[in-house]
């Protein structure tokens, strides 16, 4: 067995040092007062630090994230809902909603996710599902589509109940799949709400529970590893906060900073606490890691052959961004992509459907796989798909086909007409000859009998 080169391995060895290197160069983790906590990279879904993540807790007030896009999901922001007498009796905090009073889906999610209200989630809850335990099943239903496989939710709102329960990963992968829908993302991160006076209320004013949206008073200072600090963390962007007495402080927390999102979870801290440990695990994810974008979504990576389709190929893309995260020291030369697509699809073909893959490589070596999808649809194609034509092609020859035969058809009727015509004049002139002949005949027998009676005359008188 040949030795390895020592090129290869002085390369090996370099490569060893680089991951050395990167793994000491991370910050010493953060001090927080939480009981679980999770910080993952929102794009790649990577998970960076984590305490007893999957230990179930009381999540409060953040199982509001899911009551929020069930509501957008199964709502419209502009419906008017008649409130019952059974929304008024929620308890904790409330906006103080009236039986009968007609506010709008968009007011009751504002008020929701800023001022946390309770009353509102029961209101949307009922309005969607007809009763509160129905309405929890649809939760339960769409949390384990988020993979939350721990978490068993009984309510909309997050009030105490033993069996109200989730995790911090569970929470994580929830918010992050809320986070993709662009109106959650506003809702999440509005600071303020006014909402205008109805039928039995007048104007109402909100202002969010996540003090890291706002939040710089002197009064409300926290300490974040030992520095003292405003609650207000500029590069914030969400999510939802909680707290019960029996929950204690509870924060899902989103940040952007430099084209890097991260996301934390922070269950069972104190009340300004989770502020505090929310801000000391994004400021240490910051610290070390970056997210480098390798593809984006949609990005157009090839075509694929479609047999019997309404098109001959299909442009495949990346379903979605093709991201790694990296150790801030990183180089971003480290990452490449090797797309492999699928010789050919048969038809029909829908949009989204997977027909290749996309291996995101460190250093060479395939680290995650993400699929390639067809950019639009494709239908079954006509007769002449089996032969590779598309559709289009096929309505031009079609049509070519038609105007040749039309044509075609053109040139016979007028060569039957030049013919019949030519066959007439034919005719014509054989009568006219016909005729001459015939004249000349009787021209030449007159003659010939004007002749013979002269001689007859003339011989008679000899």
């Amino acid at each position: 067995m040949k030795k390895p080169r020592l090129p290869i391995l002085l390369w090996t060895f370099f490569l060893i040092l680089v991951n050395v290197s990167f793994a000491a160069a991370l910050t010493p983790d953060p001090r927080i007062e939480a009981e679980t906590a999770l910080l993952l990279d929102m794009t790649t879904g990577e998970v960076l630090y984590e305490k007893s993540p999957d230990r179930k807790m009381f999540p409060a007030s953040t199982t509001k994230m899911i009551t929020c896009i069930l509501a957008l999901e199964h709502l419209d922001p502009d419906a008017v809902i008649t409130i019952d007498d059974q929304v008024p009796k929620t308890g904790g905090n409330s906006i103080d909603l009236k039986e009968g009073e007609e506010v709008r889906v968009l007011d009751l999610l504002y008020s929701m996710m800023t001022e946390s209200a309770n009353d509102s989630a029961v209101a949307l809850a009922r309005a969607i599902s007809g009763s509160v335990p129905e309405f929890a099943a649809l939760m339960n239903e769409k949390a384990l589509q988020y993979g939350a496989e721990n978490t068993t939710f009984v309510n909309p709102h997050g009030l105490h109940d033993p069996l109200h329960v989730s995790t911090a990963r569970d929470l994580a992968l929830m918010a992050k799949g809320c986070m993709e829908n662009e109106m959650f993302r506003m809702l999440a991160s509005t600071v303020s709400y006014e909402m205008p006076a109805t039928n039995k209320s007048g104007p109402r004013s909100f202002k969010s529970t996540n003090r890291l949206l706002w939040d710089e008073q002197e009064s409300s200072s926290i300490y974040v590893n030992g520095v003292l600090r405003y609650c207000k963390y500029p590069a914030a962007v969400g999510v939802k906060t909680g707290y019960t007495s029996n929950a204690l402080g509870c924060l899902v927390s989103a940040a952007t900073k430099d084209g890097t999102t991260l996301l934390s979870v922070v269950l069972k801290s104190s009340d300004l606490g989770r502020f505090a440990d929310s801000i000391a695990l994004l400021d240490w994810g910051f610290e070390n890691y970056k997210t480098v974008n390798v593809l984006s979504s949609g990005e157009e990576l090839g075509t694929v052959s479609v047999r019997r389709g309404s098109v001959n190929k299909v442009v495949a893309i990346a379903h979605r961004q093709v991201a790694s995260t990296v150790p801030v020291e990183a180089s971003e030369s480290v990452l490449s992509t090797e797309v492999r697509l699928d010789p050919f699809v048969r038809a029909p073909v829908e949009a989204g459907q997977k027909i290749g893959e996309i291996e995101l490589l460190e250093s060479g070596t395939r680290i995650a796989v993400f699929p390639a999808v067809a950019a639009a649809g494709v239908d079954v194609g006509g007769i002449l798909s089996v032969f590779g034509i598309e559709d289009h092609t096929a309505g031009l020859i079609g049509k070519a086909a038609l105007i040749l035969s039309v044509g075609l058809i053109l040139l016979t009727v007028i060569y039957i007409i030049y013919k019949r015509r030519q066959i007439r004049r034919k005719k014509l002139e054989r009568a006219r000859r016909l005729r001459e002949k015939q004249a000349r005949e009787e021209t030449r027998r007159l003659e010939w009998e004007q002749q013979y009676e002269k001689r007859y005359r003339d011989s008679r008188y000899d």
